[in-house]
C-alpha cells in the first residue's frame, strides 16, 4: 500500500475490515461502545470519502 503497488481499496475491503473490527472487540478491556461509535462514524463518512477521491483521480475536461 505504502509503496504504491496495490491502492488501500484492494487491500482494506469490507471483509478485512469487518474482521478486524470482530477482533477489535473481542479483545479484553477494549471499551466496545467507543469502538462502535468510531466505525459507525466512519462508515457513514466513507461514501462522502470515495466520492471526494473519483472526483480527484477524474480528468478535468
Amino acid at each position: 500500500m505504502y509503496s504504491g503497488i496495490r491502492k488501500p481499496s484492494e487491500l482494506l475491503t469490507p471483509g478485512v475490515l469487518a474482521g478486524l473490527l470482530a477482533r477489535t472487540l473481542l479483545r479484553p478491556g477494549v471499551n466496545r461502545a467507543a469502538v462502535l461509535r468510531t466505525a459507525l462514524s466512519e462508515a457513514r463518512e466513507q461514501p462522502g470519502t470515495r466520492r471526494d477521491l473519483r472526483r480527484q483521480r477524474a480528468p478535468r475536461p
